[in-house]
C-alpha cells in the first residue's frame, strides 16, 4: 500500500512569485470595490449582477444560472438582489 507523499511546499522564490500577483488581485477586488461605491454606491458583487442581466436574452435569469455567472452563492445573491430590488 502506498503511503501519501507529503506536499511540497514553495520554495522562498516560488512563495515571493505567488504572493505578489495574489496579493495584486487582492488590492484590485478592494479598488474596484471602492471605486464602484464613490461612483455609483453598488459593490463589484452588484455591478456583477447587473452586467449579467443586462446581457442575458430578455434581461433575465434564474437565480441558479446568475449565481455561477456572478460566482456568488445562492444566499448572497438573494440578499443583493432582493436589496437592489427595493
Amino acid at each position: 500500500m502506498d503511503t501519501p507523499q507529503e506536499p511540497r511546499w514553495l520554495d522562498d522564490e516560488e512563495s515571493l512569485a505567488w504572493r505578489a500577483p495574489a496579493s495584486t488581485l487582492v488590492r484590485l477586488q478592494a479598488a474596484l470595490d471602492a471605486q464602484l461605491h464613490r461612483d455609483a454606491g453598488i459593490s463589484h458583487f452588484e455591478y456583477q449582477v447587473l452586467a449579467s442581466l443586462s446581457e442575458a436574452p430578455g434581461r433575465t435569469l434564474r437565480m441558479s444560472a446568475l449565481a455561477v455567472l456572478t460566482e456568488g452563492s445562492l444566499p448572497r445573491l438573494s440578499k443583493v438582489v432582493a436589496r437592489m430590488t427595493r
